[in-house]
């Protein structure tokens, strides 16, 4: 497993050079300005490798040829990308919940810190309302799920929605929100024809295997572990539940759909994925939503574009170009990814931080594999 991460980052991730294309043959006038970003992901990498590289490709089509701009993109899980980031390697990173919501939570427990401090002073206080300042001033825009032509149905087919739906749903414009959520899934067996809710699951006294996605994922895990707290007197008297991690979204539903696997047999597996999760026509026959799990339903916000505040020589020059691209994409033909500017965005990661607190998610202890952005520009 390890060996296929690296070969996958190694392999299919080199550093990207995407520069702004200028009509005519006319040189140039001015070197384009180049943007290195940090795209955190975990599964699906070369998938996401090449939607955000078409992405930036397109914003940088959008440049003046006055103002050329080209970017860098390179992809990394959740610590990685943060630690480029703290280390200033990236100029902007796109991140996912968990990450984002880490970087709330990092300043958050400085100012805690701080707040306990026998050499609390002024300095160090306005210190840390300035990085507080730079952070909610990084956010340039909010991506959507991605909407090509070649749209997969996924597992909100489980909720009744059409194809057209879901689409008009992950655009997410005219005030609907930019956000995804959880879904809890069964089999949709024999044995499980008349349940429907966690309740009735649970009164079956059948061994119970709840599927996580992994520590770091916010739908696959941290939210499910909130919601799972109301029946937290149910599960602590029953030896015979047990939890894993399958690491990949995909992973879970194939388990799913391939049971029994391995030790599997004889019990209920509830998978917890995101609604959001590409899945076969074939796949929906035999899956169904379980019910009863009504904090499921919090929204999770979609990957944010911050530029990095920790490079204050480049920043109001990274951030200007940046939301004016972002801008001129608004106007031009839909985009995939819909990026959107939101006014509120901050107040998004407030519930995911406390969630993240009750799990006691750390992602000092997630590295099970750290590149450094040089190992995959130059492996």
């Amino acid at each position: 497993m390890l060996f296929q991460r690296i070969l996958i980052i190694f392999l299919c991730l080199p550093l990207t050079h995407i520069p702004s294309l200028a009509k005519g043959k006319e040189k140039t006038p001015n070197a384009p300005v180049t943007i290195r970003i940090g795209v955190s992901e975990y599964q699906n990498i070369e998938d996401v490798y090449r939607l955000y590289t078409g992405l930036f490709h397109d914003l940088a089509k959008l440049a003046d040829r006055e103002h050329p701009v080209s970017f860098e993109v390179a992809v990394g899980d959740y610590a990685e990308v943060l630690d480029w980031w703290e280390k200033k390697q990236i100029d902007a990173a796109v991140l996912a919940a968990t990450p984002m919501a880490m970087l709330f939570n990092g300043l958050n427990n400085k100012e805690r810190q701080l707040e306990n401090s026998p050499s609390k002073t002024p300095d160090r206080q306005k210190q840390l309302a300035l990085e507080r300042e730079r952070l909610n001033n990084s956010y340039v825009a909010t991506t959507g799920g991605y909407l090509g032509p070649t749209f997969v149905p996924s597992i909100q087919r489980l909720e009744g929605l059409s194809i057209q739906q879901q689409v008009q749903l992950h655009r997410k414009v005219d005030n609907v929100e930019l956000a995804f959520h959880t879904v809890a899934l069964v089999r949709n067996s024999p044995d499980l024809a008349n349940v429907n809710t966690l309740k009735e699951i649970l009164s079956l006294h059948r061994p119970v295997r709840f599927l996580y996605v992994r520590p770091l994922s916010a739908s696959g895990y941290i939210l499910p572990k909130h919601a799972l707290e109301l029946y937290k007197d149910d599960l602590s008297t029953r030896s015979d539940i047990t939890e894993v991690f399958t690491y990949q979204q995909p992973a879970s539903i194939k388990r799913l759909v391939n049971y029994p696997m391995a030790d599997d047999d004889g019990k209920i597996l509830v998978a917890f994925v995101h609604d959001s999760s590409k899945i076969s026509p074939t796949q929906l026959l035999q899956l169904k939503v379980v019910q009863g799990l009504e904090e499921l339903n919090n929204p999770i916000p979609y990957n944010v574009l911050l530029v990095n505040y920790n490079i204050p020589e480049t920043f109001d020059r990274n951030k200007k170009l940046l939301t004016d691209l972002v801008n001129k994409m608004s106007t031009a033909p839909p985009s995939p990814f819909g990026l959107i500017h939101e006014a509120d965005w901050v107040g998004n990661y407030a519930d995911l931080q406390k969630w993240m607190a009750e799990v006691h998610v750390d992602l000092s202890t997630q590295r099970e594999y750290h590149a450094t952005l040089d190992d995959i520009i130059d492996p």
